[in-house]
Parts: structure tokens; sequence; C-alpha cells
């Protein structure tokens, strides 16, 4: 099995997040993912998209396969600067930022859920640009 997690910091222009997932079915198991091993999205508080973080992005079709050891981490760091997609600030509000997880888990019998793979927290943007 293996739990995901997510933590956010609130800057003045941006937000930090610190994500990843952790091994914790108590023996070590092989996973594989793409160049792209996760995406996170942004929504605005009536669900609408606002952020995509892998739009524009280029990602190869390599596929990686590694073991991840019992207990260990996979932890990612990335920024989001309250810009929507066209690279306009948001408005004040609250957003909704969901990091999916683009990982493969062979060796688990019973294929775990997208839902299970992602992990959301909500913020606040008081800035004015």
């Amino acid at each position: 099995m293996v739990t995901t997690f997510l933590s956010t910091e609130q800057h003045k222009d941006y937000v930090t997040l610190q994500f990843g997932i952790h091994n914790v079915a108590g023996e070590d198991l092989v996973i594989s993912y793409g160049s792209q091993p996760y995406d996170f999205i942004v929504t605005n508080e009536v669900g609408k998209e606002v952020y995509r973080w892998s739009l524009n992005k280029f990602f190869t079709a390599e596929v990686f396969e590694r073991t991840l050891n019992n207990d260990e981490k996979m932890s990612y760091e990335e920024r989001w600067s309250f810009l929507d997609h066209e690279d306009k600030p948001v408005p004040r509000g609250k957003y909704k930022i969901e990091v999916v997880f683009l990982i493969h888990l062979p060796e688990l019998i019973e294929p775990q859920s997208p839902q299970y793979l992602s992990i959301s927290s909500e913020i606040s943007t008081n800035i004015d640009k």
C-alpha cells in the first residue's frame, strides 16, 4: 500500500507545495512511472480549473521502474505563483490544489483507484497584483 502526502506553505506571491508518496506496504514495492510522475491542478471555488502544472510542458514517453523500499518516501516540491493558464493573476479567493500521482504499482493485486493516488489542499489567496 502507498499513501500520499501534501503540505503547503503560503508566501505573499506564491505557494510552495511539498508532496509525494510513502510506501507503507510492509515490503519493498516496484513502481513505474513516465517522465511526468505527477501533475497538479488548481480549481477555483466553483470547481473551474484555473491552472494545470503540466500544461505547455513536454514529457518523453520513457518509462522508469524503481524499487520503493519499505517505509521509503518519494518527495517532490513545486511552486504555484497564483497565475492562471494565461499567466494572469488569479483573483482573491479560495482555491483547491490537487496533486495527482501518475505511477503504476504492478505488484499490488488490486489496482488502486485514481482517487487513492491523489491528494488535495485548500488555500486562500489574499494578493493584490
